[in-house]
């Protein structure tokens, strides 16, 4: 089930992300908890999760930023899209929900960008399409 993430996912969520930056140092003050909740909070930030026989196995960030131009319109970014190395296949769900999750907000439009991976270096597999509000 694609769904946006609760505070009892933290420890998963932190875990796929331990898979995404396999070297960022481990936080012993609780701030990334903090930082965890202050996401939840926040109505221009979105993470969500990717739930397999209740194992988050995916999760990705969808963030709606204030915009200017075209109309006052916002835009979105998408980050920390990551998918566990054991259910690698569960990426087209992830892709599928994170669709309709920026499809909902009402302004989808798709954006061609070439992906990269964390050394932005391009991929051959990364999800497209990339999406803008």
């Amino acid at each position: 089930m694609f769904r946006a993430a609760r505070p009892e996912d933290f420890a998963q969520v932190l875990h796929l992300y331990r898979q995404l930056n396999p070297d960022d140092p481990v936080l012993e003050d609780g701030s990334d908890a903090a930082a965890f909740q202050q996401i939840l909070a926040s109505p221009a930030l979105h993470l969500f999760v990717l739930e397999v026989d209740g194992i988050v196995v995916a999760t990705t960030y969808l963030n709606l930023i204030p915009n200017l131009t075209r109309s006052a319109s916002p835009y979105a970014v998408i980050e920390n899209v990551v998918v566990k190395v054991a259910r690698i296949h569960a990426r087209l769900l992830a892709a599928e929900g994170l669709h309709r999750a920026a499809e909902s907000q009402g302004r989808l439009r798709r954006v061609a960008r070439e992906p990269t991976d964390r050394r932005g270096r391009p991929t051959a597999s990364a999800m497209r399409p990339i999406m803008s509000c």
